[in-house]
């Protein structure tokens, strides 16, 4: 056991307690608003795991085909899990749009003082999007191709310490609970660090759990937040994430059938295991609003939050609905928009109403794809985690 905790010890190391003293930040990469040039508006970050051997297998053949593309001498491989939570709650509170730069700070200036100012330019690139999209109207603007980003950190105001630019934006999905993607930062030729050694492209897959406010989402959010990469902790943190996984699966399972059974004017509760008479809302439209109500009811809301998994899902059935009455290339606010119009009993006039059929179509479609989502983001995660012989 003891050899066993130790080759787990040779394989990650935990970057989130490695911090970046002049910028008081775990030493990987972050995500926040860059909030008109003030003081940044950060994620947190749950967990920072460092694959130390063998990272390289960690890649998949795109990122592979990416870093072909440049003169890559070594790689250094992470996974950073965020609770994006409360950058949601801010960016609604103050009217901004759910888009965040992606910074490579603390990870390019790990030694940095207070005080010290550095700059660097890097090439970035991200691929592999789920739930995210980039945002290309921003300078500095990220594509599935290499692009030239400054990185810099200034002593601003005498105060604080400040990061820029204002570039590499990417824009989170108002249907998705979960979202990820991997980036690509090729940093300049050069040596750095207290080693001296020279400089390792990063690779990084980032992992963001937008709503961890509702219950299940709680849970997810807590079994992601792990620093002990000993044998005990990786699978301990495994069970964890799975055991999560199954209640979310469970709870969304049981919303779906009973939502959707009841605009297929199906018997709610006739094929209950439970003995239990079922005694909720029939009205398929009560229904639907009392199962989600019950979803979000243990929430730990703030005052001005951002919307929670019951709006969530709301987003995504409407999308749904929306696909189908609006053009092809429509924006997804606007064919959420459309959605919404086409869900109740009685319609717009320039909208055509949707069936009860087709509502218990969306949210079939919408809730199988949130379960998908979660397993297939603990699948992935148990195979990032496996030690191959």
């Amino acid at each position: 056991l003891k050899l066993l905790a130790a080759c787990a010890c040779a394989m990650y190391t935990s970057t989130k307690d490695k911090q970046c003293k002049g910028l008081r930040l775990s030493q990987c990469p972050q995500l926040g608003d860059y909030n008109d040039g003030q003081e940044y508006r950060l994620a947190t970050v749950l967990s920072a795991l460092r694959f130390d051997r063998d990272g390289h297998s960690k890649v998949s053949e795109e990122g592979f085909q990416l870093l072909m593309r440049r003169d890559v001498q070594d790689v250094q491989v992470m996974e950073v899990t965020y609770d994006v939570h409360n950058l949601r709650d801010w960016a609604h509170s103050k009217g901004r749009p759910t888009q965040w730069n992606v910074l490579f700070h603390p990870w390019l200036f790990p030694d940095i003082q207070f005080r010290e100012e550095g700059s660097q330019q890097v090439d970035v690139v991200v691929y592999g999007l789920h739930g995210v999209t980039v945002v290309p109207q921003c300078p500095g603007a990220l594509k599935p191709a290499f692009v030239k980003l400054e990185q810099w950190v200034v002593m601003k105001d005498g105060i604080y310490m400040s990061m820029g630019p204002d570039v590499g934006r990417i824009a989170v999905s108002p249907t998705h609970p979960v979202a990820w993607f991997w980036s690509i930062c090729v940093p300049p030729p050069g040596k750095i660090g207290v080693d001296d050694e020279p400089r390792p492209a990063l690779v990084t897959k980032h992992i963001l759990l937008l709503d961890t406010r509702t219950k299940i989402m709680h849970a997810l959010a807590d079994a992601f937040t792990f620093s002990d990469v000993s044998v005990q902790g990786v699978l301990a943190h495994l069970q964890a994430v799975l055991t999560a996984q199954q209640q979310c699966t469970e709870r969304l399972s049981r919303l779906m059938a009973r939502c959707e059974s009841a605009f297929e004017g199906m018997i709610l509760g006739a094929f209950d295991d439970s003995e239990k008479k079922y005694e909720g809302a029939t009205d398929p439209f009560e229904c639907w609003e009392e199962q989600l109500g019950n979803l979000i009811r243990a929430a730990n809301r703030g005052v001005e939050h951002a919307p929670l998994l019951d709006n969530i899902l709301r987003s995504k059935v409407y999308f749904l609905l929306g696909k189908t009455r609006v053009p092809k290339g429509t924006g997804v606010g606007e064919t959420i928009e459309a959605g919404a119009r086409a869900w109740p009993p009685q319609s717009d006039e320039d909208i055509k109403p949707a069936t009860n059929s087709e509502r218990a179509k969306a949210i079939h479609v919408a809730l199988i794809s949130v379960i998908s989502d979660i397993e297939g983001l603990v699948e992935a995660q148990n195979s990032l985690l496996t030690v191959s012989k």
